[in-house]
């Protein structure tokens, strides 16, 4: 797959059920609707051929965690904290100029809390090679496709969570969650 597009956009999803602070062993506070949760840096892989793609990345900022999400200097290869998408398929939209709007498949991603970071963007089995701690899934959504730019709008489910995840340092716990 090639990589077409980087990118940072910011999220609004449950996962402040996953953390409100690093340090002590606390139980997150859901947020409210459209509530800003998280910050991330991410990367779609998509194989212009079969219209496939695949999208992995790292979180910056957690809601709630004051504590560093990085194991070193910010990036890929120190992330705590990482996700990976299922493969979905982009189904293009007429283009409006220079815009290239996408619908793109219902589907699922889960967050992983690495112990040992080591994301590397040459290969995206690093973004989930951690524990699994969240599982979302998410209908048919819309993505608008500028040169070097990407933007999304995703209305996620979360499906799952692990009660706890035990770091080194810090216990991040969170109501355990199964969807029914």
């Amino acid at each position: 797959m090639k990589t077409l597009y980087s990118h940072k956009r910011v999220m609004g999803m449950a996962l402040a059920l996953l953390a409100s602070g690093l340090g002590n062993t606390v139980e997150a506070e859901p947020t409210d609707a459209g509530d800003l949760v998280a910050h991330y840096v991410a990367r779609i892989y998509i194989d212009p051929a079969s219209g496939q793609a695949q999208c992995v990345g790292y979180f910056t900022d957690i809601a709630g965690i004051t504590a560093s999400l990085f194991s070193g200097k910010p990036g890929e290869e120190t992330a705590h904290f990482t996700f990976r998408s299922d493969v979905f398929h982009l189904s293009p939209l007429p283009a409006n100029g220079d815009l290239q709007p996408d619908l793109f498949s219902a589907g699922s991603y889960a967050i992983y809390f690495n112990r040992q970071p080591s994301g590397n963007w040459s290969d995206p089995d690093t973004f989930s090679s951690g524990q699994p701690i969240a599982t979302f899934k998410r209908p048919e959504s819309f993505v608008s496709l500028l040169p070097q730019t990407f933007h999304s709008v995703i209305r996620e489910e979360l499906v799952s969570t692990q009660p706890s995840v035990l770091t080194d340092t810090h216990t991040i716990s969170a109501p355990s969650h199964q969807a029914a």
